[in-house]
């Protein structure tokens, strides 16, 4: 599995930021991995609304997104991070 960006910029007036995550090395069967959001200079529950969940992807299948809500703030700009805890097959 890998992000389809290294990076994305977001706008809060949209509210939601979409992150593609890439199925690589085949497309073969189901596959799942566990992500996570981490605090860097944006504060889950305060600029967005942090979490983790579980990406399933069936045979064939290679590209899922994963969706934050972003709230308003009066900073410029604010960092998270999100991560991969682990993938099944």
């Amino acid at each position: 599995m890998e992000f389809g960006k290294p990076s994305i910029i977001a706008k809060e007036s949209s509210r939601r930021v979409r992150i593609p995550v890439n199925r690589i090395n085949g497309a073969d069967g189901h596959v799942s991995v566990a992500w996570k959001t981490r605090d860097i200079t944006a504060i889950s529950g305060k600029d967005y609304q942090g979490g983790e969940g579980v990406l399933k992807f069936d045979h064939g299948e290679t590209c899922r997104t994963i969706d934050i809500e972003i709230f308003d703030s009066m900073v410029l700009t604010l960092c998270l991070m999100i991560f991969f805890a682990n993938t099944e097959n």
